[in-house]
Order: C-alpha cells, then structure tokens, then sequence
C-alpha cells in the first residue's frame, strides 16, 4: 500500500518560487517526503496521512 501521494505543481519560471512554495506546505505542516524541482514543474511527495486542503493548498501556491 502507498504510504505518500504525489503532487505535480507547474509554475512560472522565477528566483524563490520554490521558497514561495515550501513556506506554503510548512505552514499547513505537510509532511513532505522527497522534492524534484525542473523549469516550471515541480513535483512533492507527501505523507497520506497529512491533512490539507487540496483547494486552499492551491490558492495559497
């Protein structure tokens, strides 16, 4: 059984997004198991067992 889920975040192109992004999920203490970053995509992998919001999470990125 999967214990993560795997978000994709496509993005703009620009200095601090990921920042931007991370100061996001910590501040809804997302529990944030590995981080792959390319231009204009980003992938997380979180713990199942986080709660969030799927559509605040996506306003507040």
């Amino acid at each position: 059984m999967k214990d993560s889920i795997k978000l994709e975040i496509i993005t703009e192109d620009r200095l601090g997004m990921v920042l931007d992004i991370l100061n996001a999920l910590y501040n809804e203490n997302m529990d944030i198991k590995s981080l792959e970053v390319f231009p204009k995509k980003i992938y997380i992998k979180i713990n199942k067992k986080s709660s969030y919001n799927k559509s605040m999470l996506i306003k507040k990125i």
